[in-house]
C-alpha cells in the first residue's frame, strides 16, 4: 500500500503565469505545491492567490527533476501527483489516479490526456529507439517505415483499457511514495525532457479519467 492514500499535487513553474491560473482553479479539492524556478513573470503572484497551494520560490531554474525533488521533500511520506501548469484536471481525476496506486508494485498511475479540441494527446509511449528519434526529427518521418516506428511509439495512448506501459510523460502522473523514495527521486542530472523515462520504468495506464 502506500504510505499516504492524500497525495501532494505538485506543479514545477517557470515564467507559468499565462496558463497556471487555470491549472490551479482545477485543483480546489487538494493542497497543491508550486516550486517555482525563478520566474520574472507573474507566476508566482498569481500562484499565491489560491489559498491551497503553497509557493516554493526558487532563485534560479533548477531544471524539471531536480524542482519535483524539492516540492516532494517538503512533503515527506506523501503519495505524489505530478501535473504540468498548462494541464486542466477534470473533476475525481486525481482520486480515481490515487484509487488505481494504492496495489504495490505498481509505481505510477497516469490519466489519458486530451488536448484542448478534444484529442487524444499521446501521453504513454513505447521506449524509444534510434530508429524513432530519427523517424521524429528527420524526414525519415514522412516515409512509410518511419510513420509505422512513430505509430509504434505512441500506440500505448490508443488502448481503452487499464494496461502496463513501458513509460509516460510527466504532464500528469500519480507516484506511489514508496516508487518514490526506491528509485531516489528524479535523476537532477536531466535538465528538462526525458526524466521521465528514468527511474520508473513500469507504469499503469487509465483511460478516460
Amino acid at each position: 500500500m502506500s504510505q499516504n492514500p492524500t497525495a501532494i499535487v505538485i506543479i514545477v513553474t517557470y515564467n507559468s503565469a499565462a496558463v497556471i491560473e487555470a491549472a490551479l482553479a482545477s485543483l480546489p479539492d487538494h493542497e497543491v505545491r508550486v516550486v517555482d524556478n525563478g520566474s520574472t513573470d507573474s507566476t508566482v503572484e498569481l500562484a499565491r492567490r489560491f489559498s491551497n497551494v503553497h509557493v516554493h520560490e526558487g532563485e534560479r531554474n533548477l531544471g524539471y527533476g531536480a524542482a519535483v525533488n524539492v516540492g516532494a521533500g517538503l512533503h515527506p511520506g506523501r503519495d505524489i501527483c505530478l501535473i504540468n501548469p498548462d494541464v486542466v484536471v477534470s473533476p475525481g481525476a486525481i482520486q480515481e489516479l490515487a484509487r488505481r496506486c494504492t496495489g504495490w508494485p505498481i509505481g505510477v498511475v497516469a490519466p489519458r490526456l486530451l488536448n484542448t479540441d478534444g484529442s487524444l494527446q499521446f501521453s504513454a509511449r513505447n521506449h524509444q529507439t534510434l530508429g524513432v528519434v530519427l523517424a521524429s526529427r528527420t524526414p525519415l518521418g514522412r516515409t512509410r517505415v518511419g510513420q509505422r516506428l512513430q505509430t509504434w511509439h505512441h500506440a500505448p495512448s490508443i488502448g481503452d483499457v487499464v494496461q502496463e506501459v513501458p513509460w509516460v510523460t510527466g504532464a500528469a502522473m500519480y507516484m506511489n511514495r514508496r516508487a518514490y523514495d526506491a528509485v531516489g527521486g528524479f535523476d537532477p542530472s536531466y535538465f528538462m525532457y526525458h526524466e521521465d523515462q528514468e527511474g520508473l520504468p513500469r507504469v499503469r495506464l487509465t483511460p478516460h479519467l
